[in-house]
């Protein structure tokens, strides 16, 4: 319980600090799949409040698949991919290169997808930044937005003020003031 209480205090003191580090959080899942996002998410809800934190996710994660995308475009050029294309890969990445809107929105909205693979695959062939951005952006907002929510809503996390105090509720744990108590 004191490790919640010093997590709350440093937040409460280094707002800003909490901000950034939200922001890098998801901001590095993009390039690391093995990271949970939708666990980074209720992260950010909980520690920043939902609204700031779904918005830090949502910025995080985007701005870092844009990069990553980028970055992929960059490379799909060099000779270690021309090695290993055969008319399969080709198949796939002219596949991928056709997909519109739609299909990328529902592969960043699903969080059982690895957008990391969507986002590789999606550079290699050369897709269309205007085309792929809106998409994933969307597919993010949705997915975030949606999960972090619900967890939000079956966990009863919220900020509770009755005048003499802020008090947030996470669960059946109660902060009043400096402390965290189990209701």
């Amino acid at each position: 319980m004191e490790y919640i209480d010093g997590l709350f205090n440093i937040v409460k003191d280094y707002w800003l600090l909490a901000f950034i580090t939200a922001i890098f959080a998801t901001f590095l899942e993009s390039f690391i799949p093995a990271l949970p996002l939708i666990a980074i998410v209720i992260a950010n809800s909980m520690i920043l409040g939902l609204g700031i934190g779904l918005i830090t996710s949502t910025i995080g994660s985007c701005t870092g698949t844009t990069i990553l995308f980028l970055l992929a475009s960059k490379f799909s050029d060099i000779k270690l991919l021309e090695k290993i294309r055969n008319n399969k890969i080709d198949t796939a990445i002219s596949w991928v290169k056709e997909q519109g809107f739609s299909t990328l929105f529902i592969a960043y909205a699903s969080p059982f997808i690895p957008g990391c693979l969507v986002t590789i695959a999606s550079g290699i062939s050369k897709k269309d930044l205007y085309t792929f951005v809106p998409a994933m952006v969307s597919g993010k907002m949705v997915m975030t937005d949606v999960y972090g929510t619900e967890w939000s809503n079956n966990f009863d996390c919220n900020v509770v003020s009755d005048g003499t105090g802020e008090k947030w509720t996470a669960g059946s744990f109660k902060y009043t003031g400096d402390k965290w108590t189990k209701s």
